[in-house]
């Protein structure tokens, strides 16, 4: 009997205390110094911060940033966004108030640090209170009776039962499987260690009681006294897994990740989302698109009378994979308005959200897409790699995707999604089709010359790497070819597939490129509601002037200058592109030539009287360098390398108080700046 207690207490603990115990929610971390405010708030919150929650937290260097998480804390937990009350922190308030005032007057301690205080700030107060006390050698006993909604993995309908032991003023949490019958009686005759007489002395003064000391599920009929079921420890288990089936937890590493990037309003709130890129060129104009579908696992809109809409706040980086650079920052705020229809679809289906957006040929870029949903302050993100090939260098393929639907337009809109030619695509956010439904496989080809005459396709079945067919199709003469075939048609067993795709001259392979998808068995859903948010930037001139700043970012002035010249040639005003042209001709040391152009736009927003003032320094002029560095003073802006700059040019002027007091601001900004304070030092000495 004893050893069989014994594997049962293994068991327990492998269950239950193995994984991270979420009320307790042991964390290794440095030792810091907080202020009482976030000690109190971290012990008052422990019941239902989540691991993931509570690293982020000690992770934290400033109050400042503290204070951030605990707003973002409670705002990803209200059931209400768009009201300004957050029904979950006053309700939980108003247990912890209770808590502390019932338990923690009883135990001696805080409420929140009670076994009791803890489940009932989990789960709120019980249905009903069952009291056992005074009935022979039974320690004191509550039993804790729930009705709740089971989508959180919990029966409908569960006991907790809580008790002295040896009369102690705490009660501690009961476990039919770790503790038994046994543990609930004092000075107790019989073997505590046999299930069976233990629970018979139970049950000899309460026999509403002894059942609950085998199993805490009152619709289970557990007839083993001596092997309780293991759904005992499933229930405790999923009770303590809770608070991270309330919230996607994910949200706080995905905000402390994005917040030197993009400034994410602390109310909002993260949302999981697919996402998947197709990369195309448009040959005519030598540019090369990566095309952006995001599909979020929910997106609310807002009605004002009989109109629906919502407005989203979208931002597209790109940053250069091998230095961490950021090349481009694309900011853009479009309302989306729907008709009675469309919202009558989109409570039935997923949306998927189609962008645009130009690259630069052969190079490696991280791309980080952010979009807010205005309507129900919550966000979206894709973050993915890509490797952006070099089409004047050689035969290859460019991409490929599964679309469930293509249509022929007519005509080539520079500004749409996923149109490769005059066809529109409708893409797979997996990759992947149903059983019955048409899909097609679209193959982007780029041929330098005509030494490339067809595609080889071989398909692998889902069973391995034996080849079940292959199709080799003809390459129309041109350089940018879009290739599309039925898969549905090819393809028939269910499963993952995988084509190998061979571009070939003769039979020598110039290119060769494998992609997987997946045929599923499952039942065919509702295809997604689809919305291709159109920017008016995306005309010739900002696709050009894109192109040239990211050229211009990795160091490539040559193709920079083609491009920003190829802007310049349609619009000789383009103040973009001026100052743009202005910093390619500083970075070549130019500055006479950047000056010149610079001077001839008469816009006097900051950067421009920056690059005024820089050309003019460079150049000597430092008079005149010095009115432009005071106006931007003014209209406060404190970029650093502007504040050095403006320091070392009063050092030129012998205004050393100046100086010093520039220099000082800068160090303000950012403080490990060794050089200026050498600088500063020298001047004193």
């Amino acid at each position: 009997m004893k050893q069989l207690k014994y594997m049962k207490c293994m068991v327990f603990f492998m269950l239950v205390f193995a994984p991270l115990h979420l009320l307790s929610n042991p964390v290794k971390r440095e030792k810091i110094k907080l202020d009482y405010r976030y000690k109190k708030f971290i012990q008052e919150v422990s019941p239902i911060i989540t691991p993931t929650e509570k690293k982020i937290f000690y992770k934290l260097k400033t109050n400042k940033e503290r204070e951030e998480f605990v707003k973002l804390f409670w705002a990803q937990r209200d059931p209400t966004p768009l009201t300004p009350e957050n029904e979950f922190k006053e309700e939980y308030y108003k247990r912890l108030k209770y808590v502390n005032n019932i338990f923690g007057r009883e135990e001696g301690k805080p409420g929140w640090a009670t076994e009791r205080g803890k489940y009932y700030l989990l789960l709120g107060p019980p249905k009903t209170i069952d009291r056992y006390d005074g009935m022979g050698r039974l320690y004191p006993t509550e039993v804790w009776f729930y009705s709740v909604s089971p989508k959180y993995g919990v029966p409908a309908a569960f006991n907790l039962v809580f008790y002295k032991p040896d009369w102690s003023n705490e009660y501690l949490l009961y476990s039919p499987n770790q503790d038994g019958p046994g543990a609930l009686i004092g000075a107790f005759s019989g073997d505590k260690n046999d299930y069976k007489s233990a629970y018979e002395y139970v049950k000899t003064w309460s026999p509403a009681l002894a059942p609950t000391t085998i199993s805490l599920i009152p619709t289970e009929n557990a007839t083993e006294i001596n092997s309780p079921p293991l759904s005992n420890i499933t229930l405790v288990n999923n009770i303590k897994n809770i608070p991270r089936k309330q919230i996607d937890e994910n949200y706080i590493e995905r905000y402390y990740e994005l917040k030197p990037k993009v400034e994410v309003d602390y109310s909002l709130r993260y949302v999981e989302s697919k996402g998947l890129l197709f990369y195309t060129i448009e040959q005519a104009k030598k540019v090369g698109f990566v095309n952006i579908l995001i599909q979020p696992k929910r997106f609310s809109i807002e009605r004002y009378n009989d109109k629906f809409y919502t407005k989203i706040g979208i931002i597209i980086k790109l940053y250069d994979k091998k230095t961490g650079r950021e090349l481009i920052s694309f900011n853009k705020e479009q309302f989306l308005n729907f008709n009675k229809k469309q919202v009558f679809e989109l409570k039935r289906r997923k949306i998927n959200i189609g962008l645009k957006f130009p690259v630069i040929f052969d190079r490696s870029i991280k791309l980080l897409v952010f979009i807010k949903n205005h309507a129900s302050k919550e966000y979206f993100i894709l973050e993915k790699e890509i490797n952006l090939p070099n089409p004047y260098k050689k035969n290859y393929i460019i991409d490929q995707i599964v679309t469930f639907r293509f249509k022929k337009v007519g005509t080539y809109n520079l500004k749409r999604p996923f149109q490769v030619h005059d066809i529109v695509l409708s893409p797979s956010i997996n990759n992947e089709f149903y059983g019955g439904e048409k899909a097609y496989l679209v193959v982007g080809v780029n041929s330098v010359n005509k030494v490339v005459n067809k595609l080889k396709l071989t398909y692998y079945g889902s069973k391995g790497n034996k080849a079940d067919k292959e199709e080799n199709i003809a390459i129309i003469p041109r350089k940018v070819s879009y290739i599309t075939m039925d898969l549905s048609e090819k393809v028939k067993r269910f499963g993952y597939h995988k084509i190998r795709m061979e571009l070939l001259n003769n039979d020598i392979s110039l290119d060769t490129k494998d992609f997987s998808f997946l045929l599923s068995p499952l039942k065919s859903p509702l295809k997604p509601f689809m919305i291709f948010p159109q920017f008016k930037e995306l005309n010739i001139k900002d696709i050009f002037y894109f192109i040239a700043k990211e050229y211009f970012k990795v160091e490539n002035h040559e193709l920079a200058k083609k491009y920003v010249n190829n802007i310049l040639i349609l619009d000789s005003r383009h103040s973009e592109g001026i100052k743009l042209k202005t910093e390619i001709l500083y970075a070549e040391k130019e500055y006479r030539k950047g000056l010149e152009l610079i001077n001839g736009l008469l816009k006097t927003d900051d950067y421009t009287l920056f690059l005024k003032f820089f050309g003019y320094y460079k150049t000597g002029n430092f008079e005149k360098a010095v009115i432009y560095g005071e106006k931007l003073l003014k209209n406060g802006y404190e970029k650093i390398g502007f504040l050095n700059d403006l320091g070392r040019l009063y050092l030129q002027l012998k205004k050393k108080d100046k100086a010093i007091k520039i220099f000082k601001k800068s160090l303000e900004i950012k403080n490990n700046q060794e050089e200026i304070k050498k600088i500063i030092d020298k001047i004193r000495k």
